[in-house]
């Protein structure tokens, strides 16, 4: 009787180690195939977050980029080139510039108010060309104002909503004034 009880006892001892190696593979394997779904998972969502990303950015340089400025802008390129050739150059170099800042900042949520004017400057000379007398601007920019940060591509389309609804709108000349102080 001793010898089979500890032969039930020897059983059941490594049963029971046999159930606790199986348990922690099955558990194991269970923990694998969650950790492996929430990765896949994140990643679909991380991919989704890239797209709509994209997505913005390329709104937003739409936005940037209305199709009225361009192509008003290219319609005076192309009339400058029979009466200003000079014009015609500067102005398709500006705008060469204005796409080119406009593209290079894609993604860049803030810049500094200097590199701000830069891209405004090359937008203003577009118009200058343009709008000829008609246009006046202005800059009065504190020195220690030009390193604070502000949103990218604030300036320009405050400029040409100044442009559209009053330059534009008006016969005789006009003033655009830029004002930057702490």
């Amino acid at each position: 009787l001793r010898s089979y009880l500890s032969n039930k006892y020897y059983d059941l001892i490594s049963d029971f180690l046999v159930s606790v190696v199986v348990y922690g593979l099955v558990f194991t394997f269970g923990q694998a195939l969650n950790y492996y779904k929430q990765y896949r998972e994140n990643e679909l969502k991380a991919s989704r977050l890239a797209t709509q990303l994209a997505q913005s950015q390329l709104q937003a340089l739409k936005m940037q980029i209305h199709p009225h400025f361009l192509f008003n802008t290219l319609n005076a390129i192309s009339s400058l080139q029979l009466e200003d050739t000079k014009a015609a150059q500067k102005m398709t170099a500006r705008l060469g510039d204005f796409l080119r800042l406009t593209l290079e900042n894609v993604g860049t949520q803030e810049v500094t108010l200097k590199r701000e004017i830069e891209f405004l400057n090359c937008y203003l000379e577009i118009q200058r060309v343009r709008f000829g007398d008609r246009l006046t601007t202005a800059f009065q920019i504190e020195p220690e104002s030009l390193d604070a940060l502000l949103p990218n591509l604030i300036l320009q389309p405050i400029v040409e909503n100044a442009f559209q609804h009053g330059i534009s709108q008006r016969i005789g000349p006009g003033t655009i004034t830029v004002t930057a102080k702490r």
